[in-house]
């Protein structure tokens, strides 16, 4: 028995399989009826509480992931998440791919054959000879991916270690693990405060199918403290060398994979210059002497996730330049940032400047930035939520999506001199010390966004800007009472265990 309220809107989903049930966690279970031997799902856009992650379907079944990153999956109606996809890793991509190529050519070595004879009118035996070096190919390939798998090597590194480098007996230096990864390997850091004197160089590279991992082992907190390390803080306007920039500095390093590491106390928390490919994951980096995040020069298909940056400042710029993440002074394609939040730094939250390439913005919680919490005497903080570029930037098409700026200093979004056409879709801005979003010099694209009790005019848009369905473009008044709640807490408290930001009520 079905029952359907009135006063919900339903969808109906039909399967043409009858003889099997999948049900996402999105689904009402239970709500299943028959229509003509076909099964039917009736669902409605109430708020899943418990989302579950949606399997792989491989060769017709259902397999979990190994994947540490997902991709949230929204109910377009309502916002809200229903259900994660992984995002494969490449060595689930590799056993699902490659070997299982190999093994179907093995399978159908006689339906291939005859196919081959069919189109093209050679002998049987001839055409089992072209399957047998077809299968010949794919098994070599197959074979050096499973090479480059089994000479993998596992370093280990612990804040004590005075060992080799194995589990029993790590090393005792980071640096000392970086130098001696190759292509594959994966650097697990141990338990602890590593207090290095000298920052940790990346400058070599892994590759696209093996890739070169640094991260914590089995999620033990990992604390990297740079108090010891030059330019912590240097004086004012003493120039800081581009070497000694970083906790991590990562210079031409591509193909690296970073994991849940805290970054403390450096000069810059990671610093990468002219690398790409690399991947940044459950990065926590704070009360750092300069921006805790920053990438530079030519960077190519960069992602950074599950980021925390906050707190950072720069005494020897009294302010003016300390981002939570910054994206500077180069151009690529390919590069992204997601569900990361970003708050109480000296200059901005996220700053784009001069640069020249689109980068993506999803779910961004940017806030309390911009603020002299450190008692500089002369002040020189913007204080922006996002900073999306400078007068003299090439035209760069940034998209934002689904992010919020709030209770920063001055502006909540702010083209800053960008004269690209800029894309804004579900964002919100609030109780910013200046417009919600400043767009004076690029022709942006505003759709489904929301800015309120912004302390001067809620939005500022040069001519030829597109807005539609965004609050500025209804005669309705927006007070803190429109919104499900404007109370942070849920948004500035703990992440959830698959690193999500937990908050999706709040403005």
């Amino acid at each position: 028995m079905v029952e359907i309220h009135s006063s919900r809107h339903f969808y109906v989903h039909a399967r043409n399989d009858a003889s099997s049930v999948f049900t996402p966690s999105y689904y009402h279970r239970g709500s299943i009826f028959k229509i003509g031997g076909r099964r039917m799902y009736i669902t409605n856009h109430d708020k899943i509480q418990d989302v579950k992650n949606t399997p792989y379907f491989l060769s017709n079944e259902f397999i979990e992931s190994n994947a540490s990153a997902f991709i949230d999956v929204y109910d377009p109606a309502t916002n809200s998440v229903v259900t994660r996809v992984p995002k494969m890793p490449r060595e689930e991509m590799q056993e699902a791919i490659i070997f299982r190529f190999v093994q179907l050519i093995k399978d159908n070595h006689d339906r291939l054959a005859a196919s081959i004879t069919l189109e093209q009118g050679k002998t049987l035996a001839d055409a089992k000879g072209d399957v047998l070096r077809g299968l010949q190919i794919a098994a070599m390939l197959a074979a050096l991916v499973q090479l480059q798998q089994t000479h993998a090597a596992s370093i280990y590194v612990s804040p004590t270690g005075k060992g080799t480098g194995t589990i029993d007996a790590p090393y005792g230096s980071i640096q000392t693990a970086v130098t001696a990864a190759k292509a594959g390997d994966t650097i697990f850091l141990r338990a602890g405060t590593y207090s290095p004197t000298t920052n940790i160089q990346i400058k070599t590279s892994g590759t696209v199918t093996s890739p070169i991992r640094l991260r914590s082992y089995n999620d033990e907190k990992v604390i990297i403290d740079g108090e010891a390390l030059p330019g912590t803080p240097y004086g004012l306007d003493v120039s800081l060398p581009n070497g000694e920039r970083g906790i991590i500095h990562i210079e031409g390093g591509n193909y690296w994979y970073f994991y849940n590491l805290e970054l403390i106390n450096g000069p810059y928390g990671i610093y990468s210059r002219d690398s790409s490919h690399n991947y940044y994951e459950r990065i926590s980096t704070h009360d750092n002497y300069e921006s805790g995040f920053q990438i530079q020069g030519v960077a190519v298909n960069n992602t950074v996730i599950y980021l925390d940056s906050y707190r950072n400042r720069d005494p020897r710029k009294n302010g003016e330049s300390a981002d939570g993440f910054a994206l500077k002074e180069g151009s690529g394609v390919g590069n992204s940032i997601r569900n990361s939040r970003l708050w109480d730094n000296v200059d901005d939250g996220l700053d784009l400047y001069l640069f020249g390439s689109p980068v993506t913005i999803e779910e961004v919680y940017a806030w309390g930035n911009g603020f002299n919490r450190w008692g500089f005497t002369e002040f020189n903080g913007d204080g922006n939520g996002f900073k999306l570029g400078i007068t003299d930037n090439p035209p760069a098409n940034h998209i934002v999506r689904n992010s919020i700026a709030f209770s920063n200093a001055k502006k909540g979004f702010i083209d800053n001199g960008n004269p690209g056409s800029l894309t804004f879709e579900r964002n919100t801005a609030w109780n910013n010390g200046d417009n919600g979003f400043n767009m004076r010099s690029s022709t942006s694209t505003l759709k489904s966004n929301i800015a309120a009790l912004n302390t001067n005019a809620q939005v500022s848009l040069i001519t030829g800007s597109k807005s539609s369905g965004n609050s500025w473009d209804t005669t309705t008044t927006w007070s803190n009472s429109s919104f499900i709640s404007v109370n942070p807490s849920t948004l500035t408290g703990a992440r959830e265990t698959n690193g999500n930001v937990k908050a999706r009520s709040v403005l």
